[in-house]
């Protein structure tokens, strides 16, 4: 096995491990250089929920996942998504509500 097809593997199997270990996922599709990306990355951190930070800017394939969530297929970031539930530029009191009902 390659160290390119090992890597990938490795991470699939931290990704299933999280995954069955949380109880829902939120993902943040976003950008570095975006200021509403910061703030929803800070929002999270100061509740201290693990969450998974895409960039979209930094990598296709996570371009092309959040593509797939709009019928549109633009970079619509930032997306939150907890679970089935997307979330486009949520406010505080939106993002909390969907937080405490995935808790």
């Amino acid at each position: 096995m390659s160290i390119r097809a090992q890597s990938r593997t490795n991470k699939t199997f931290r990704l299933r491990s999280r995954r069955q270990s949380m109880k829902t996922i939120i993902k943040l599709f976003g950008a570095e250089r975006c200021h509403k990306t910061k703030y929803y990355k800070t929002f999270l951190e100061t509740r201290n929920l693990d969450y998974a930070f895409l960039d979209v800017e930094e990598s296709l394939e996570n371009a092309k996942e959040l593509r797939k969530l709009y019928a549109n297929g633009k970079l619509n970031f930032p997306t939150i998504t907890i679970g089935t539930k997307k979330l486009r530029n949520p406010s505080d009191k939106e993002l909390q509500k969907w937080i405490d009902k995935n808790e």
